[in-house]
């Protein structure tokens, strides 16, 4: 299982350098949409914990609020730093 996701990590790393410099658009997008196989065929084949770490990651990434104001909006607070 360790050696597909390797592999298909590799497979995504590739696709996204010939991605950026390709020249022509449909390569461009030809190899976006190869990257973004691989990198979830790569979640498929990530072990458990890593799964577990990923979803933890995510949800203290951002947490979402209620506006008490009177509008009913539900927002999302992002702790992103630039």
């Amino acid at each position: 299982m360790l050696v597909s996701l390797l592999i298909s990590l590799a497979i995504a790393t590739l696709a996204i350098c010939v991605s950026f410099n390709a020249r022509d658009e449909i390569v461009q997008i030809g190899a976006a949409i190869v990257a973004i196989l691989c990198l979830f065929l790569s979640l498929i084949f990530a072990p458990t914990l890593i799964k577990f770490l990923i979803v933890v990651a995510l949800l203290l990434s951002g947490k979402p609020t209620i506006n008490t104001q009177g509008n009913n909006e539900i927002g999302l607070n992002s702790k992103s730093v630039y």
